[in-house]
């Protein structure tokens, strides 16, 4: 099987508040985003390849979803990436695959934008209320995982009566109560490091 082609940056390219072993950094546009992430040094690299070497972080859409209530969907890790199953998430997200670009499109703004479309159209096939809104980046280097990739977060805001069934991904997700996404959890759960620093952000726009 050909191995997955995605988008990386690297380490060194990072707005410096970004290279902190936890960060997150407020951004409100896609270009924005892009500055900080420093995406005229990105490259395309074999999955495999990107997975080792943290000299480099991969670019991952990050959205997490909002009712008009306010409420947010939380749901149990179960995807591709098996050292996150023993958590909950409150974003969808990602790699940016080669696949994403059109044609000989450079990274930019457009891309992540395009990603991110995609990677919540894929996994929760919805309505929405409105476009996705970009709040930030988040960057960990803790984790097994953190170390190797960095985060661009949005917030959407969704019709759930209009949800249909995605990719399988978001199987057994709840809704949590407006400013309370620990409270939707089962007794002993939490969240990946990555959301932890997503609601931090969510919190600080508000």
């Amino acid at each position: 099987m050909k191995s997955q082609t995605i988008l990386v940056v690297p380490r060194t390219a990072l707005h410096p508040a970004l290279q902190a072993p936890r960060a997150w950094v407020a951004a409100g546009s896609w270009t924005e985003a892009a500055g900080l992430l420093g995406l005229d040094r990105a490259r395309w690299m074999p999955r495999p390849e990107a997975e080792t070497d943290p000299e480099w972080k991969q670019v991952i859409p990050y959205v997490t979803v909002f009712d008009p209530g306010g409420r947010v969907l939380v749901y149990p890790r179960q995807g591709t990436e098996a050292r996150l199953h023993a958590f909950w998430s409150l974003g969808i997200g990602g790699h940016i695959d080669r696949a994403d670009a059109a044609g000989d499109e450079a990274p930019g703004p457009k891309l992540l934008a395009r990603a991110a479309r995609r990677e919540v159209e894929e996994e929760y096939p919805v309505r929405w209320l409105g476009g996705l809104e970009v709040v930030g980046l988040i960057s960990e280097d803790e984790s097994e995982v953190g170390r190797v990739h960095v985060g661009v977060c949005c917030r959407l805001t969704v019709d759930p009566a209009t949800a249909r069934d995605g990719d399988g991904e978001l199987r057994g997700h709840r809704w949590a109560a407006p400013g309370d996404p620990a409270g939707a959890l089962p007794e002993g759960a939490g969240f990946e490091l990555w959301s932890e620093l997503a609601w931090a952000l969510h919190r600080e726009g508000r």
